[in-house]
């Protein structure tokens, strides 16, 4: 998704306007992946922040 690519990519701003425009933090890729897991995973502190903030949840 969207949010995926925003998140894998460190893309703090396009993350928080798809947050604003309804989308799913919490969506699970087939391998259990999370935006907020690949957000982590490649240090986006900031994007971390925002999907957080936006409920995203530990473990969905």
């Amino acid at each position: 998704t969207p949010l995926f690519v925003a998140a894998a990519c460190g893309h703090a701003t396009v993350a928080k306007l798809l947050l604003d425009f309804g989308a799913s933090t919490n969506v699970v890729k087939n391998d259990g992946v999370t935006p907020l897991t690949i957000a982590s995973m490649n240090g986006h502190d900031d994007v971390v922040t925002i999907l957080l903030e936006g409920g995203a949840s530990l473990n969905p």
